[in-house]
């Protein structure tokens, strides 16, 4: 394949996206409390496990930054 027929590639793909979003029509759908609920948990769960992850790890984090500090101080 030389380097042109990537670009008629490219430009099919685009303009089929484009013509996608022209012609969609509304849906008229709606979040059931059930989907609506399992969002929530998603988003606490991905929050509690972040905090969980920083600080099984904080130690490590901290020794990170510290050496950069230490390393300032006895350079000076």
């Amino acid at each position: 394949m030389n380097p042109s027929s990537h670009s008629v590639y490219l430009e099919y793909a685009l303009i089929t996206t484009v013509v996608f979003f022209l012609i969609t029509h509304n849906s008229y759908a709606y979040i059931d409390p059930g989907s609506g609920s399992m969002i929530v948990q998603v988003i606490i769960a991905a929050i509690l496990g972040t905090i969980t992850a920083i600080k099984i790890y904080w130690h490590k984090i901290k020794k990170i930054f510290s050496r950069n500090i230490d390393n300032k101080k006895t350079e000076d």
